[in-house]
C-alpha cells in the first residue's frame, strides 16, 4: 500500500525509514500526516530517495535564485561524495549593478561546509545563455 500523500510504500518496521506508519491501514505515512494535520514539515531526507550516481560522476546542483533560502535543506554531502557544482538560476532577473563575484562569494562563506565537495559556483541565466560556457569548461576540466 502507498501514502496518499507521497506515494512512498507504506512500511510499519522503523521511524528511520522513509513511509513509516505506525498501521498499515492509515493512508499516510508518518510524515505526511504531521505535515496535513499540523502544517509542519518533518525535513526527513532518506537517501534511498536520491538516485544512484557513479563515484566519478559530477553532479551539477540548480537551484533558482528565488529559492536560495532551501538551497541547503538537502545537504548532498550526506548523501554523494562526488564533486558538485552548484548553478545558481535566473541571475537575469536581478538588476545589472549586481555584483555577481560577491554574490557567489557570500554564497561561499555562509556555506562553507556545505560547499566542501563543490568545485564552483556559477550565477547562471538559463533563459539568456549567462555563464553556460564557463560551465562547458568547469565541466570538462573535471573529466
Amino acid at each position: 500500500m502507498r501514502c496518499k500523500g507521497c506515494g512512498v510504500v507504506l512500511q510499519t518496521d522503523s521511524k528511520e525509514i522513509e513511509g513509516y506508519t505506525p498501521k498499515l491501514s492509515n493512508e499516510l505515512c508518518y510524515r505526511c500526516f504531521i505535515l496535513k494535520h499540523y502544517q509542519e514539515d518533518q525535513h526527513h531526507v532518506y537517501k534511498s530517495g536520491f538516485p544512484k550516481i557513479d563515484h566519478d560522476g559530477v553532479i551539477i546542483y540548480l537551484v533558482s535564485l528565488l529559492h536560495l533560502n532551501t538551497l541547503f535543506m538537502y545537504n548532498l554531502n550526506n548523501f554523494y561524495n562526488n564533486k558538485m557544482i552548484l548553478l545558481v538560476n535566473h541571475v537575469d532577473l536581478l538588476p545589472k549593478t549586481v555584483d555577481f563575484d560577491k554574490m557567489v562569494n557570500t554564497i561561499k562563506k555562509n556555506h562553507q561546509r556545505e560547499l566542501a565537495n563543490f568545485l564552483s559556483v556559477l550565477p547562471i541565466s538559463a533563459l539568456k545563455g549567462y555563464q553556460l560556457e564557463k560551465l562547458l569548461n568547469v565541466i570538462i576540466s573535471n573529466n
